[in-house]
């Protein structure tokens, strides 16, 4: 008897549609590069175990990574009844999509509604980790190291705020580095606060990150990588990795005491 190869369904919301109802030119380039970075850095590892279906806007082929099936996904059709339509044939599936208007939420509760086994957080794990307001008051109250940020409904880090020099004003729910501005003044800074936005100094770095498979009784790291963003406008310009062993370090232990 042949070994049983499990077979995951891909859904990466940019590559698999979520965009289909714009020109292909009104989708930022930071997007649809990092969308496919992330959706050929799961796929090519994936498909060294199990065969993997992946929805694909029909403007984003040919796909250059090794898939066992594409479906192409029809603009006049709901997308999330096509994402469950494929995903049916499959043992599981991975969703990589934006926690902006709930979008994230959405698509691993359609396809676990529809009986389908999403590899994905849920409930206050996925609603705090799709609020950046939220996720800062977390790791603050935790004591894990984050930027001071404020909000309208938050102010209690005004004070040190106003000793920076460089500030960041964010959409809450903002994915992709979309819709970021960046001041010189506090002052100007603050007087762009609403409520679905979060202010938070700017420090100069090294953007990394770093994923992690979780279980009732074990968790797994994978390797760290790093980010090349804009200067001027945060945009996403490519990554890098795996890193370093010291900044794999790093980052693990700082993702270890995020996620306790």
């Amino acid at each position: 008897m042949g070994t049983l190869i499990m077979r995951i369904f891909v859904g990466e919301y940019v590559c698999g549609g979520g965009l289909a109802d714009q020109e292909i030119q009104e989708i930022p380039i930071s997007l649809r590069q990092e969308g496919f970075a992330m959706l050929r850095a799961i796929v090519t590892d994936l498909s060294e175990v199990a065969e993997v279906v992946v929805p694909l806007d029909p403007r984003f082929a040919p796909l250059s990574v090794d898939v066992t099936k594409t479906v192409d996904v029809d603009q006049r059709q709901a997308l999330w009844g096509q994402w469950v339509a494929a995903a049916q044939e499959c043992d599981a599936a991975l969703i990589v999509a934006p926690e902006s208007d709930g979008v994230l939420a959405k698509a691993v509760g359609t396809l676990r509604g529809s009986g389908i086994d999403v590899i994905a957080g849920s409930g206050d794990f996925l609603r705090v980790a799709s609020d950046k307001l939220l996720t800062a008051k977390t790791l603050n109250a935790a004591g894990v190291a984050h930027p001071l940020y404020m909000a309208l409904s938050d102010r209690r880090f005004q004070k040190e705020l106003e000793q920076y020099e460089k500030f960041v004003v964010k959409p809450r729910d903002g994915c992709g580095t979309q819709e970021i501005r960046i001041y010189d003044s506090f002052d100007d800074a603050r007087a762009e606060l609403e409520e679905n936005l979060i202010l938070q100094a700017w420090l100069p770095g090294r953007a990394v990150s770093v994923a992690l498979v979780a279980s009732p009784t074990q968790q797994t790291y994978l390797p760290a990588v790093s980010q090349k963003l804009c200067d001027l406008t945060c945009e996403y310009a490519g990554g890098q990795g795996p890193l370093d062993d010291e900044s794999q370090r790093r980052a693990t232990a700082l993702a270890s005491r995020a996620i306790a």
